[in-house]
């Protein structure tokens, strides 16, 4: 009889990347690497979050996709079904 997928990792001691990715060296690790790469704050990163919930973003997004087919007033799905169609 074989050992399942996850007594086989508890054997080798390969970890979850759940759990992986919440140990204080990793998280130290993902903090230092924003030194380097000029990213945003998390107070920023939480403005463009919620932004993003919007209904202008919807629009706006919308708008970029169809330059030339206006969903403006459409709900979401209105806008979604006429990507479909083109």
């Amino acid at each position: 009889m074989g050992f399942s997928t996850e007594e086989k990792m508890k054997l080798m001691k390969i970890k979850d990347h759940n759990e992986l990715f919440l140990e204080q060296e990793y998280v130290e690790q993902f903090e230092r690497k924003k030194e380097f790469e000029n990213c945003p704050t998390a107070a920023e990163v939480q403005k463009i979050a919620e932004w993003t919930k919007t209904e202008d973003y919807k629009e706006e997004l919308c708008e970029e996709e169809h330059k030339d087919q206006s969903c403006k007033g459409l709900p979401a799905s209105g806008c979604d079904l006429l990507r479909v169609r083109l």
